[in-house]
């Protein structure tokens, strides 16, 4: 019976020692911080500055940008360029001229406030007197 009173007591002295040895790493686990590190700031920002460039992206090549821009009632220079081109047209007397700048402004509503702001209500449709 020595044997198994030896190996009985080698098996305490271990299990003594990974006890020991589970002390030891739980204290100096306790020390551990979860730390980011200080790159890591500068990848999320240039992550979300591609997002943003990919969103910009998709909203100009779908077309989006037009319609948001008609949503919003936006009025862009183009638009404030045909309106003003449509005030000058509206001073001849041909009445295709004039139907169509009508017909313009009852389609398209951003063109209509475009037109608005570029023709004064005096002057819609009327030649300016001469002086």
């Amino acid at each position: 019976m020595p044997t198994i009173a030896n190996q009985s007591e080698q098996g305490m002295n271990e299990q003594k020692r990974i006890l020991t040895l589970t002390d030891r790493i739980y204290i100096s686990l306790t020390g551990v911080e979860d730390e980011t590190p200080a790159w890591f700031g500068v990848v999320v920002w240039i992550c979300v500055a591609l997002s943003v460039i990919g969103a910009a992206f998709l909203v100009w090549h779908l077309g989006l940008g037009r319609f948001i821009s008609r949503w919003l009632a936006l009025i862009t220079p183009a638009e404030r360029g045909k309106a003003q081109m449509a005030a000058c047209l509206l001073d001849s007397d041909d009445e295709r001229v004039k139907s169509r700048v009508m017909q313009m402004r009852r389609d398209d509503p951003v063109f209509d406030r475009a037109f608005r702001q570029v023709a004064p209500l005096g002057r819609r449709g009327k030649k300016e007197k001469k002086k």
